[in-house]
């Protein structure tokens, strides 16, 4: 009773921190004195201490202040000005002034308002939690010089596209001029709805603001122009792609991207195209796709997972914003017995908690689905408690959201992009002097997390029964199916709870006997690793039948003949029926991926991944299980236009990995002197690894 008592009482105390996090209360004018929005450091001006930006403390004036403490009498002798209380105001004001070019957050409480949804009447703009995240974002790119892209996953009722429209007029009104804006939305009273935050902002600016007006631009009613600033702010919608083209523009607002439709005239892609084209690639330009997620597969999708690697990854581009439902103040319900709650909570529910959702965020979810009487697919839909969890799929996922969290969670950039090479392209000479090229430009690469001796001291031990390597055979043609070769790393097996993870992958389209010569170079250059290849039979009927099988064939035998021919001894044989004539089963080389098998390697695949037996660091494969589904019939597929190449060979090799009477748990053993001496020359210099 008491250890359960004292988990209640953490859980509680954690609760707390949390609710002060997330909804602490500060004062704007002041500034926040943990940052916020962006990095700040305490200032005094007449007895008063505010927080202001860093960026601040370079402007000479702001210097000037800081070294007289704000004193403004010293202040005013030191620009040489009258002691006078006329004086004393201007220095304030110059103060805020300054401060108007720096910090979004001080602009945006004493000189925009924003429409009261009850009221309507219009309320100084104090931003929210979720709004602080996103204008974080806005203004780390900016300060660090670099062009602004965002793309949003959208909850509801925490205002990403108010924020991003003020963000915009302050850009135009304090830090550009002719910096021309575009709004896109699905049909134009959308873009017409957003632009009339922009108009009621600029007309209700308070009388301490250079006056701006808004008026129409060359006669267009789409077009308007702030004449003091000579920046125009136009609006589009995304029916007609076409009218962007030609027009100026230094940043882009696109509104609820995940619903614009896909025609034969156009696609959400053209769009996108028209306005990267339009937007230059320099300091302060702006792009921001926002969006509720609809979906798994399409462009929004396709562009949040890019923005997630490029986050991950820390590389230029868009990056990902997503604020949860459980992050906006709004959406809790006050708990009167904490222990009674925390007691009745749900898998779910602790779910939930492990996110970060409050346990007044969590009562406010349960009471709210009750009483709309919601599905769990509506309330995921229009609550998403992770950003994932947003892109909801009509056919159901494979994997359950919190896999595919696990899934990313170890994804990461591979330590060497390129291909590997022998003496020959073809024959026993490809496994002559085998070495990898460096070169991140290749179509057909490979990509490596784990080299062949990571982990252990070559000179004096190895590790039998690491690797396995597993080949998918794909087509030539670009649309059809990719050939994968995918290396999984058995050596966490050697203890208890150990996870397979992935070590590399070959992706690409090249002719088949090369494929095969390509298979067993991975091979041996991991140590001589238990190859299998699949014999792909499953529904057969249907390829022979599809463009892509047509094109393509099969060519599985090509690739079982190179490899049975090589005299390669660590092939992977499956047990075959016994033949008509009634003889004893016999092995056959390679897997067998039909209906029956297919099941089999998806489940102990599921149940690692489930489990936290698998470990992915690919992020294209990671993609590819974002998009496995369960179709009407019950079966694993990718959905309509994905792949899932990968996938299978990821399937296939997880569930040999785990095969014990087929490949032995690995197991560390000494190296003999001569081993040594043949691994004496092994080197690895700058794009290129010698063996």
């Amino acid at each position: 009773m008491r250890s359960t008592a004292n988990k209640a009482d953490s859980i509680i105390a954690e609760n707390k921190r949390r609710e002060l996090d997330y909804f602490r209360e500060y004062d704007p004018v002041i500034g926040d004195p943990q940052g916020g929005t962006v990095e700040r450091r305490q200032i005094t001006l007449d007895g008063v201490k505010y927080w202001i930006p860093e960026s601040m403390f370079a402007d000479p004036f702001i210097y000037i202040v800081n070294r007289y403490k704000g004193n403004l009498s010293k202040i005013s002798a030191a620009l040489e000005l009258e002691n006078t209380d006329k004086i004393r105001d201007e220095i304030k004001e110059k103060f805020n002034d300054i401060r108007f070019d720096h910090d979004f957050e001080f602009y945006a409480v004493m000189c925009l308002t924003i429409q009261d949804k009850e009221s309507k009447s219009q309320i100084p703009f104090i931003l929210n939690a979720g709004q602080r995240i996103l204008i974080h974002e806005y203004e780390r790119q900016r300060l660090e010089g670099v062009p602004i892209r965002v793309i949003i996953v959208k909850a509801r009722q925490w205002g990403g596209s108010t924020a991003t429209e003020m963000y915009m007029l302050w850009l135009q009104t304090r830090h550009y001029l002719n910096w021309h804006s575009a709004i896109i939305a699905k049909i134009k009273q959308q873009s017409t709805n957003i632009r009339g935050m922009y108009n009621r902002a600029v007309k209700h600016l308070p009388a301490y603001h250079p006056k701006l007006n808004i008026k129409s631009w060359e006669g267009l009613k789409d077009v308007r122009i702030i004449e003091e600033r000579g920046c125009r702010i136009g609006i589009f919608s995304a029916e007609n792609p076409d009218a962007i083209r030609s027009d100026d523009v230094s940043m882009v607002h696109m509104s609820e991207v995940g619903v614009w439709k896909k025609t034969k005239e156009r696609s959400p892609d053209d769009l996108a195209q028209s306005v990267y084209s339009c937007v230059p690639e320099t300091p302060g330009t702006f792009i921001c796709l926002e969006s509720t997620a609809k979906g798994v597969g399409g462009f929004f999708h396709e562009n949040y997972l890019e923005a997630l690697n490029n986050k991950e990854n820390n590389l230029d581009g868009l990056r990902p914003i997503f604020v949860a439902w459980w992050q906006i103040k709004m959406y809790r319900k006050p708990i009167k017995d904490y222990e009674k709650f925390i007691a009745t909570m749900t898998a779910y529910d602790w779910w939930q908690w492990n996110q970060g959702a409050t346990l007044e965020g969590i009562n406010w979810y349960k009471n709210y689905k009750r009483a709309k009487k919601y599905s769990d697919f509506q309330m995921k839909s229009e609550f998403p408690t992770t950003d994932m969890e947003a892109f909801q799929s009509s056919a159901g996922k494979y994997f359950t959201d919190v896999m595919l969290n696990r899934l990313r969670s170890s994804v990461r950039e591979p330590a060497f992009i390129g291909d590997i090479k022998g003496d020959s392209m073809i024959g026993e000479k490809a496994l002559r002097n085998l070495h990898l090229i460096e070169d991140s430009s290749l179509a057909d690469n490979l990509k490596i997390w784990i080299m062949p001796d990571d982990f252990i001291d070559p000179a004096v031990e190895r590790v039998t029964n690491r690797f396995v390597v597993i080949v998918d055979v794909g087509g030539l043609h670009y649309k059809s199916d990719n050939s994968v070769i995918t290396v999984l790393d058995r050596m966490a097996l050697m203890s208890e709870g150990g996870a397979v993870e992935r070590a590399a992958v070959w992706v690409g389209h090249i002719d088949h006997d090369i494929l095969a010569w390509k298979a067993l170079q991975i091979a041996k250059f991991y140590g001589n690793a238990l190859l299998a290849i699949e014999s792909n039979t499953i529904d057969s009927r249907d390829k022979k039948t599809s463009e892509n099988w047509v094109s393509s064939g099969e060519h599985t035998y090509t690739v079982l003949n190179k490899l049975e021919e090589s005299g390669y001894t660590n092939l992977y044989y499956r047990k075959a029926p016994p033949d008509t004539a009634g003889g004893p089963p016999t092995k056959k080389v390679g897997w067998n991926m039909n209906k029956h098998t297919k099941y089999l390697a998806y489940d102990t695949y599921y149940e690692k991944v489930r489990d936290g037996g698998y470990i992915e660091h690919s992020m294209d494969a990671y993609v590819e299980a974002e998009y496995l589904e369960i179709n009407d019939k019950g079966q694993i597929e990718a959905m309509r236009g994905k792949r899932d190449d990968i996938q299978d060979t990821s399937a296939v090799g997880c569930h040999i990995c785990y095969d014990f009477s087929t490949i032995s748990i690995p197991k560390l053993i000494p190296v003999t002197r001569t081993v040594q001496e043949s691994r004496k020359n092994r080197m690895v210099s700058k794009g290129v690894a010698s063996f």
